[in-house]
């Protein structure tokens, strides 16, 4: 997002780990499920961008959407 390029990227679920595993029948966590990002963009992403995603998705009227987006995923201290 920020056009860091670092050597090794975070690498951000879109859909939490445990949630996306429980809904593929395979339960693997797929390359499909991950963003490259720097680390601080990485929780700009879980902190900022996920929960206002879905809530502009459910003021749209969006239904079935990852019940962890809703708010911050991450233990802040």
């Amino acid at each position: 997002m920020c056009g860091a390029k670092h050597i090794r990227p975070d690498a951000a679920h879109i859909i939490d780990e445990k949630e996306w595993k429980s809904k593929d029948k395979k339960g693997n966590d797929s390359k499909f499920n991950g963003i490259p990002l720097c680390p601080n963009c990485h929780r700009v992403f879980d902190e900022v961008l996920r929960p206002r995603l879905y809530k502009a998705l459910q003021d749209f009227g969006a239904t079935g959407l990852p019940s962890k987006w809703e708010r911050n995923n991450k233990i802040s201290v």
